[in-house]
């Protein structure tokens, strides 16, 4: 839980950062690579699988970079086109994992949102 949580104040604290400057594609790898190891910790992903998240976090982290970067300030757009962003990478996610890493990131993603909708 404490990974959890510490793991959510990081994912805030960037986002935060990130709508305050520029992203560059560096910072899509690096936070992406960040993503990818801290599922590997928790669903002990194999390379193959590490690879396949990683390159889905990419993505996801480019096209978020991207939307923020677009957005004008329209926080109801922005919120509704990041959650369609979230959705399509938690699909892309679940169809890397087995049966048993796919019930552990069920849990993570519920538990994630009940925090996230406990804050608002």
């Amino acid at each position: 839980m404490k990974k959890l949580i510490l793991f959510l104040c990081i994912c805030t604290l960037s986002f935060t950062l990130t709508a305050q400057t520029t992203p560059s594609d560096g910072a899509a790898k690096q936070r992406a690579a960040y993503l990818t190891q801290y599922l590997t910790d928790m669903l002990q992903l194999d390379e193959n699988q590490q690879v396949q998240v990683q390159s889905i976090y990419g993505e996801y982290m480019q096209k978020l970079f991207d939307l923020v970067s677009q957005n004008n300030g329209n926080k109801d757009v922005f919120r509704d086109k990041k959650e369609s962003l979230e959705k399509q990478r938690q699909s892309q996610i679940q169809e890397v994992l087995n049966a048993e890493q796919q019930t552990k990131f069920e849990t993570f993603v519920a538990e994630r949102q009940a925090i996230r909708k406990g804050t608002r």
